[in-house]
C-alpha cells in the first residue's frame, strides 16, 4: 500500500473520529434538560444490552428474558414467546416519558408520592446479561392539578412529574399473542366437528346456505347457526397459555377440523375441564404436488399460483412448529362455537296443517215455474 493511500486513509479516519465526537456531543445536548421545559426521563439506554425486563413490584412481577434466539420470552409462562410488538411498545412507552424539574430527592417522600418499591402502581426495570440493573422506572400516583404522574428512576432518589399521563403494561397476558388464528369464512371449504355423542360436517359454498350432514329425520337446518361454526376461526383468541400437561390430566375428546381453499387443514383438539376450555392445534398442507420450474417462460399468473402455494405450505409448517407442545385456554363462548351441538344446528320441520274438509254444497232449490194466467172461458162455457 502506497504512502499516498495511507495518508488518505488517515485523513478519512480522522474525519470519522471528528464526526463521531460531534454526533456524541449533539446527542448529549439533545438529552440534556433545557433551562425551561421537559426532558426525557431515561437517557442513553442501549436496548441491545437489555437481557431481562422485570415488570411490576413485590410478588406480582412479570419477567421477560432474552433467549438464545435474541427473542424475549415470558418467564412466568414457561418461556412462551413474547410478541415483539408489545415489547417494543413497552420500550417506547418508557423511553418516551418526559419530565420537568425534580420535585424532591428525599427518599422519605417516596411513599407519599407512591414511587417507592412497595407503593408504585407500575414499574419496569431493565437488566443486563450479568443481572445488573441498567435502569428502570417507578410510576407513582397522579400529580393532580398539574397533570401527569410522579415517577422516578429505579436507581435514583429524584422524583419527577411527567408532562403527560404515563401507562405501561405489566400483566403476563399483555405480552403473548392473543390472536391464535384468523381464517375468513369465505376461504373455508368444509368443517368437521366431532364430540363424544355427536359428529357432523358443514360444507361451505359461496352464495349458498351451508350444507349440514347429517340432518336428523324430521329436522331442518338452521343456516345462521351453521355459520357460527364456520366462523369460529375468524378470530380465535386465547386467554392463557401453558406447556403440554402429562397425559390424562386433560381429555381432548373433541375436535374441529377446518379445510380451506389453499389446501391447508387446521386441526383443533379440544378439552373441557370444569368451566374452562383448552385446545391444542396444528396445521397440515395437503397439496403434496411438488412445485417445479418449467422449461419455458411461465406466465405471471402461473408464477403467482406457485408462490401462493409455497407461502401456504410454509405458513402451515410455521403454525404447527410454533404451537407444538403448547396448550391454550379459550373463553367458553369460543369453545361453544367450535363444538356446537348438532341439535343446536337444526330445528323441527313444522307439521303440515291438515287440509280443510270441503263443505257439501247445498243443492239449489228448483226455480219456481212461471205462473200461468187462468185461461179465459169460452163463449160456449158461458
Amino acid at each position: 500500500m502506497s504512502n499516498k493511500t495511507l495518508s488518505i486513509l488517515g485523513i478519512i479516519a480522522a474525519v470519522m473520529i471528528v464526526l463521531a465526537a460531534l454526533q456524541a456531543r449533539l446527542a448529549r445536548e439533545r438529552m440534556a434538560p433545557a433551562a425551561s421545559g421537559s426532558t426525557y426521563l431515561i437517557q442513553g439506554l442501549d436496548i441491545a444490552k437489555v437481557a431481562k425486563i422485570v415488570l411490576g413490584t413485590g410478588s406480582n412481577t412479570v419477567t421477560l428474558t432474552r433467549d438464545q434466539n435474541n427473542q424475549f420470552v415470558i418467564t412466568n409462562k414457561e418461556n412462551y414467546p413474547a410478541t415483539i410488538r408489545e415489547v417494543n411498545s413497552l420500550l417506547n412507552a418508557c423511553l418516551d416519558i418526559k419530565v420537568n424539574a425534580p420535585i424532591t430527592s428525599n427518599p422519605d417522600n417516596h411513599a407519599d408520592l407512591e414511587v417507592s418499591e412497595e407503593k408504585a402502581s407500575k414499574a419496569a426495570k431493565f437488566y443486563d446479561a450479568q443481572d445488573n440493573l441498567i435502569t428502570g422506572i417507578l410510576i407513582g400516583k397522579s400529580a393532580g392539578e398539574g397533570g401527569g404522574t410522579y415517577v422516578r428512576l429505579a436507581n435514583s432518589n429524584e422524583v419527577y412529574q411527567t408532562s403527560s399521563s404515563t401507562w405501561i403494561r405489566t400483566n403476563a397476558a399483555d405480552y403473548f399473542e392473543k390472536e391464535l388464528l384468523k381464517v375468513k369464512e369465505e376461504d373455508i371449504l368444509e368443517v368437521k366437528v366431532t364430540a363424544p355423542d355427536y359428529a357432523y360436517t358443514i360444507t361451505n359454498e359461496a352464495g349458498k346456505d351451508p350444507v349440514l350432514n347429517p340432518v336428523p329425520e324430521g329436522k331442518k337446518v338452521r343456516p345462521a347457526e351453521c355459520k357460527t361454526v364456520l366462523s369460529a376461526l375468524a378470530n380465535l383468541n386465547l386467554t392463557d397459555v401453558m406447556k403440554n400437561l402429562p397425559s390424562g390430566e386433560l381429555k381432548f375428546d373433541r375436535s374441529y377440523v377446518c379445510r380451506v381453499k389453499n389446501s391447508t387443514v387446521y386441526t383443533i383438539e379440544i378439552a373441557k375441564q370444569d368451566d374452562k376450555a383448552y385446545i391444542r392445534c396444528g396445521a397440515e398442507f395437503t397439496d403434496t404436488t411438488p412445485v417445479m420450474k418449467e422449461n419455458r417462460e411461465e406466465s405471471e399468473e402461473e408464477l403467482k399460483k406457485k408462490e401462493e402455494k409455497l407461502l401456504a405450505r410454509d405458513a402451515a409448517e410455521t403454525f404447527t412448529k410454533k404451537h407444538s407442545g403448547w396448550i391454550y385456554e379459550l373463553s367458553n363462548w369460543q369453545m361453544k362455537n367450535l363444538t356446537k351441538d348438532l341439535k343446536d344446528l337444526v330445528e323441527d320441520i313444522p307439521a303440515e296443517k291438515p287440509a280443510e274438509e270441503a263443505k257439501p254444497e247445498t243443492p239449489e232449490a228448483p226455480a219456481a215455474a212461471p205462473s200461468t194466467p187462468p185461461a179465459e172461458a169460452s163463449p160456449n162455457q158461458q
